[in-house]
């Protein structure tokens, strides 16, 4: 009973992203979530072409070699290049394979020489210092905790980030975040909220325990 509920959560998931994740013979939804980032991404794109800005796509399902039934990266990939991003600024962080190989693709942002990083939020939450020139982050999915919320966030929300027209003030940022209305990322994103609030009562002492424990749900 528990692996079946665990699995129907999991198709929940799946089926607030895409459809085609449950069954790939499904056509594609007018004004889905991934028509609606490749849509931000290619108008973002071009604002920030004067200097180059970088924008990060958070994308947990249908990473290139997964089992996944409908290949989400490469339908993303393919809606940025018909939008007029050309491929070889488009990068996804399972391009790298060696820390070596991350180093060089962050140092390729950076540059200004790939202005869209893709990855899931636990590849690319944390351990990628792009924020020289990363001003968007679009988030496709809810995460689970708090903490990893903010790990993301700080990608893009850290020193570094550069404003090219004043370099003595902090950059700004853009954040877009998506929700399928009437599916699982409303219970997601108000569990989200309520795990947030518990750590900080935590933290302020509002909270009366000694230990709190954040878990995957």
């Amino acid at each position: 009973e528990v692996r079946e509920l665990a699995e129907a959560q999991d198709d929940e998931r799946k089926a607030a992203v895409d459809m085609r994740l449950i069954d790939p013979e499904l056509p594609e939804e007018p004004g889905g979530k991934i028509e609606r980032m490749a849509d931000k991404a290619a108008a973002f794109y071009k604002d920030g072409e004067k200097h180059k800005f970088a924008q990060l796509l958070f994308v947990n399902q249908g990473p290139p070699g997964s089992d996944a039934l409908y290949p989400v990266y490469t339908d993303l990939i393919g809606k940025l290049v018909a939008r007029g991003i050309p491929r070889e600024e488009i990068a996804t962080i399972y391009d790298a394979k060696k820390d070596e190989d991350k180093q060089a693709l962050f140092d390729r942002v950076n540059k200004g020489e790939i202005r869209v990083l893709i990855g899931s939020m636990l590849k690319m939450g944390t351990g990628v210092n792009v924020q020289e020139r990363a001003k968007v982050l679009q988030q496709l999915e809810p995460c689970f905790t708090p903490g990893l919320l903010v790990q993301m966030e700080g990608r893009v929300l850290r020193q570094g980030n550069i404003n090219w027209e004043d370099p003595t003030k902090p950059q700004e940022v853009t954040m877009v975040r998506y929700l399928s209305k009437g599916s699982s990322d409303e219970f997601m994103y108000s569990l989200l909220a309520a795990k947030h609030k518990v750590n900080q009562d935590f933290l302020s002492g509002r909270l009366e325990a000694d230990v709190i424990v954040d878990v995957d749900i």
